[in-house]
């Protein structure tokens, strides 16, 4: 038997960003490369902040997003931004 591997450290989900990528079309598992997390992380973080998600294999492409939809989670990942690194880095 080969010896198990120690679990990775916990890393928190950036809620914010993971919402815009998946709402600009992005896969869980995509968002999950891309922020370091596994992508059931992705998706409870997701799902506990209200997003519904796609069906597997149903990855729209980005263009068939409505645009306001696109544009609003954008402008929350922007106000979370800067909310966490206000001007003047305080």
């Amino acid at each position: 038997m080969s010896p198990r591997r120690p679990p990775k450290p916990y890393r928190p989900v950036n809620v914010a960003r993971a919402k815009a990528l998946y709402a600009a079309g992005w896969s869980t598992t995509q968002i999950g490369v891309r922020l370091g997390n596994d992508h059931s992380s992705i998706v409870r973080a997701l799902r506990r902040h209200g997003v519904v998600l796609r069906g597997r294999g149903a990855n729209p492409r980005p263009s068939r997003i409505p645009a306001a939809r696109a544009a609003e989670t954008l402008r929350e990942y922007c106000v979370e931004i800067e909310r966490r690194n206000p001007p003047g880095g305080v």
